[in-house]
């Protein structure tokens, strides 16, 4: 089933507001345009980039986190292959967002903006974000920007195969269901980039050469992905073929028990779960989110979105995504923060007449 199909138009506009540049290979294709980055880096090599200027130095509280910055930068994963159909295969290469708090005021995540040095000397919490089957991390800036805003850092695979630009790149016309069927089945391989999007960006949080040096609280991960990412986040987080034991919790946004995962879930010891999941979604349906709730061992949250459709409560401003910030900020900072007034918070976060229920089981 494809989620999230969009037409050229969107996708130029995503890429457009994006301002992302993205890697891929196996193919005889050139890259797509690229815009203006930091200098690209593997998880193979030493890490060198060019830092946006830190505006707060460690000696002084920081002033309140008023935008967001990112970069882009590419991760190699050297021990796995990449086959687009059709295509040779190459070394797994993927771009990857990285969003951050910046003092830098702006609506919109800005390319390269100053990152704001974090309060606390643990570092700000990061999430590994998934994104779904023909989408881009652009399109979900209701999402991360409000996650970036409460303290955190968002690192964003952008999927090789399965974003809207590894579409365009390879030339796939999602009408032919066959072939996008076998670019989908991709969704196999995703937990391991976000496991090695977790990897990357504790090499950064290590390099004395990276404006993120001792920014980020590697101790304190979650994950997190909607439609097809959420398949690979509750595999990352669940599943015994790609378990990454260092998160923290999970959170699952409209996804499903993908059958490409064939191995067992939930046999591995309890992980914070928050589930949120649109009554009127058509493309997952709400049978998919209730059976991993029901499956799942606490601790575990149920965020029900009264008639909302598959996307709207996550790249779009309104009720539904207002209620779904509120109750997983609250989650995170309860689970990643160890804030004990947090669950209290999100019970009533959660509870709002006419726009979305909560269930839980702690």
């Amino acid at each position: 089933m494809h989620k999230g199909n969009l037409t050229a138009a969107v996708l130029l506009l995503v890429v457009l507001i994006g301002g992302s540049f993205f890697i891929f290979g196996g193919g005889s294709k050139g890259n797509p345009s690229t815009s203006k980055t930091t200098s690209t880096t593997t998880s193979s090599t030493k890490v060198v980039e060019k830092a946006p200027t830190t505006t707060t130095s460690t000696t002084q509280a920081p002033a309140a986190i008023v935008g967001s910055g990112y970069i882009n930068t590419t991760v190699t994963e050297p021990n796995k292959l990449m086959c687009p159909p059709g295509f040779g295969c190459s070394t797994r290469t993927y771009t990857l967002e990285i969003y951050y708090p910046s003092q830098q005021n702006s609506s919109a995540p800005v390319l390269n903006a100053p990152f704001l040095k974090p309060n606390s000397s643990q570092g700000y919490p990061l999430i590994v974000f998934g994104i779904g089957f023909d989408t881009m991390p652009a399109q979900y800036y209701p999402l991360i920007t409000a996650w970036v805003n409460a303290g955190y850092v968002v690192a964003a695979p952008v999927f090789p195969l399965t974003s809207s630009a590894g579409l365009q790149h390879y030339g796939v016309n999602l009408n032919d269901t066959a072939l996008a069927d076998e670019y989908e089945d991709d969704l196999a391989n995703e937990p391991g980039d976000m496991a090695a999007a977790i990897t990357y960006v504790g090499q950064l949080n290590s390099s004395s050469s990276s404006f993120l040096f001792h920014g980020i609280n590697m101790s304190e991960v979650a994950a997190a992905g909607q439609s097809d990412g959420a398949d690979a986040t509750l595999a990352l987080a669940y599943n015994t073929c790609c378990t990454y034991s260092p998160l923290k919790a999970a959170l699952v946004l409209s996804g499903a028990e993908y059958p490409g995962f064939p191995n067992t879930y939930f046999s591995t010891p309890a992980l914070p779960m928050l589930v949120t999941q649109g009554s009127a979604d058509t493309i997952n349906p709400p049978q998919d989110s209730s059976a991993i709730y029901a499956a799942a061992p606490s601790p575990k949250y149920y965020l029900n979105l009264i008639g909302a459709t598959h996307l709207e409560p996550y790249t779009a401003y309104n009720p539904y995504e207002e209620a779904v910030v509120a109750v997983s900020v609250d989650f995170l900072n309860a689970y990643l923060k160890g804030d004990t007034q947090a669950l209290s918070a999100m019970t009533s976060a959660g509870n709002l007449q006419g726009t979305s229920q909560l269930t839980a089981s702690s």
